[in-house]
């Protein structure tokens, strides 16, 4: 071959590589190439500009959450040099893309439908998916958890965040359920707790938004809970007033609610750890107890008639309620026990009142024994209220009273009947009558009582005219004991600036809990708000020889999923979350009275 003959072949040769190579794709085909911004699709508003369009976008990913088990997609965010200089434009999108798998910290092009599913704008229905390699994530958005309103986080909705302190818990209840915690930069409290109904302070409170921590699952009824890390257990708790540190995850959105989606580990600190029983009364004094059971139902009292209509589904679940509850009762250590939420059936030998003060005896070694009011039972609803007493410590004085529509109008049969007993210390103090209560609730409606959107709830005037009928009506001696001291107790299903407070306070009755303890005691939290809707209300005379007032905060701040209750717990949840303890034994905390009574005069 000479000269000529190899240059014309290497010809050949390089022309044919050059066809060859042509034809291979390069490694990120399209990767960089013209694409439509995150905040385009976002937009400054709560809906995209562009929903039910086709669109693709190219960004980083910063969380992903592809399991089936999970969202089944991946969060995407523009780098910082991509990003506009409209603060009220997110840089953030979720895309719901099952199947695929995308690692964090991959640059990724995506196609996809836009779309607002629960309020969370996201690209859907992917036709298109290509990894164009590693890039570095964008720096997270600080938050000051002092400054920021928690109700108006769209502009970060699927963008990196980063508080720079710590929030407080302010809800345990979807923990189990969604594997979520409610924060706040505080406690928050009803705002009726505080300050009158109907007020525009309260009205704005009211409209201030928390934000949820989620878990990894989004799933109901995780098979694990982990929060606290490495996971919630009976002894390992999360309770509200807890403060959590270290927050740092990507903002999401579910209807109404944002959701802090954690990329590293959050840290928890126990800043209201379990209480530990009280301590007895001092020698020479009374104590009275009020305690709302959640429900406590007892089957026919010989193991049958499961599922009951409320409380306890199996013989097996009854037994833990039982348990749970009999160690709060002993903690009390109380003389006279007001019970709300007790089976209505009645006060035979396996009634649920029987059995409960029977158990209260064996498992303390001291008499209990209950009111018995005289009637079959006391009221047509499926609950009722009790007294339970110490036959060694006091003794009743009288028949026992007792406060319905019959006796006054203005008490609705919507409100369980009013029990009242008169009791006469065993060392000689003056008698004291008791009076156990458990009115209306405000979350059904009366017929003519309405929920007037002041933050009073359904069936406000219902309560009041019985709170009304009350004070007369102890003020008038029921139990003709003569004794002027007396003790209004139980679940009012009011705040404290309610109006029916506001009645009994009219009526001269004074708030033992806000002298005391002041106003923001609780010993309930609802949607993330605690106050007391359990009351101590004494009379004048009785007032002055009040020595102590409690609340044991045992139920309200602790998760539910660590009650009784076996559905929706895993065989391994089943053992690892009960503990035959006094936490989580109801949703309401204990209240006790400590009372220094006169001796009586001869």
């Amino acid at each position: 071959m000479d000269r000529n003959d190899f240059l014309r072949l290497s010809r050949r040769l390089a022309l044919g590589m050059t066809l060859i190579s042509s034809s291979v794709q390069p490694a990120y085909a399209g990767c960089g190439l013209q694409a439509t911004r995150i905040h385009a699709i976002q937009g400054s508003g709560p809906v995209s500009p562009l929903v039910a369009s086709v669109q693709t976008v190219e960004a980083v990913v910063t969380a992903s959450f592809t399991k089936s088990d999970q969202l089944r997609g991946f969060f995407l965010q523009e780098p910082d040099a991509h990003a506009d200089a409209d603060p009220a434009t997110s840089e953030g999108l979720f895309v719901f893309a099952p199947g695929r798998k995308v690692e964090v910290g991959e640059r990724v092009r995506v196609t996809g439908l836009v779309t607002e599913h629960r309020q969370r704008t996201e690209l859907h229905r992917v036709s298109r998916l290509q990894r164009c390699g590693r890039a570095s994530l964008p720096t997270p958005v600080k938050l000051d958890p002092a400054a920021v309103d928690l109700g108006a986080l769209e502009r970060w909705e699927g963008m990196l965040v980063e508080f720079t302190g710590p929030l407080v818990v302010t809800s345990t209840q979807r923990l189990g359920r969604f594997h979520q915690l409610a924060l706040a930069p505080q406690r928050r409290f009803q705002p009726t707790q505080l300050r009158p109904p109907g007020s525009r302070t309260l009205q704005e409170e009211l409209a201030r938004q928390h934000l949820l921590l989620a878990g990894t699952s989004d799933r109901p009824y995780p098979a694990h809970i982990g929060f606290p890390p490495p996971g919630l257990t009976a002894e390992r708790t999360v309770r509200s007033g807890d403060r959590v540190h270290g927050l740092r995850g990507v903002l999401d959105q579910v209807d109404d609610a944002y959701l802090l989606r954690p990329v590293a580990r959050p840290e928890f600190e126990s800043a209201n750890p379990r209480p530990p029983p009280p301590p007895p009364p001092a020698a020479g004094q009374l104590r009275v107890a009020a305690f709302n059971l959640e429900n406590y139902f007892n089957g026919d009292g010989r193991g049958s008639d499961f599922p009951t209509p409320r409380g306890a589904a199996s013989p097996e679940e009854l037994t833990r309620q039982r348990q749970k509850l009999l160690s709060a009762l002993r903690g009390l250590q109380a003389d006279i026990i007001g019970l709300i939420e007790v089976e209505n059936d009645g006060y035979g030998p396996y009634s649920a009142v029987a059995e409960l003060s029977r158990e209260l005896g064996r498992a303390t070694g001291h008499p209990y024994r209950f009111v018995h009011p005289g009637r079959s039972r006391l009221g047509d609803d499926a609950i009722t209220v009790a007294l339970l007493y110490r036959g060694d410590r006091v003794q009743p004085l009288g028949a026992a009273a007792i406060l319905d529509a019959q006796v006054d109008p203005r008490f609705s049969p919507r409100n369980r009947p009013v029990l009242a007993q008169t009791f006469q210390p065993l060392t000689g103090g003056m008698p004291l009558t008791v009076a156990v209560n458990h009115l209306k609730s405000k979350g059904s409606e009366c017929p003519g009582d309405p929920d007037r959107r002041d933050g009073q709830g359904h069936c406000n005037l219902t309560r009041t005219r019985a709170a009304q009928a009350l004070g007369e009506w102890l003020a008038g001696d029921p139990t003709t004991s003569g004794s002027p001291y007396r003790l209004i107790i139980g679940d009012l299903n009011a705040y404290a600036q309610e109006d029916p407070l506001r009645a009994l306070r009219a009526q001269g009755f004074v708030d033992l809990i806000a002298r005391h303890l002041g106003p923001t005691a609780y010993t309930f939290v609802f949607d993330g708000r605690a106050g007391y809707l359990d009351h101590a209300l004494a009379s004048p005379a009785l007032a002055p020889h009040v020595a102590a007032v409690r609340i044991w905060h045992i139920n309200a701040d602790e998760p539910p999923a660590l009650d009784y209750r076996l559905t929706n717990k895993s065989r391994s949840q089943q053992r690892s979350l009960y503990r035959p303890d006094a936490y989580r034994s109801s949703d309401h905390d204990p209240v006790m009275v400590d009372l220094a009574l006169p001796a009586a005069s001869r």
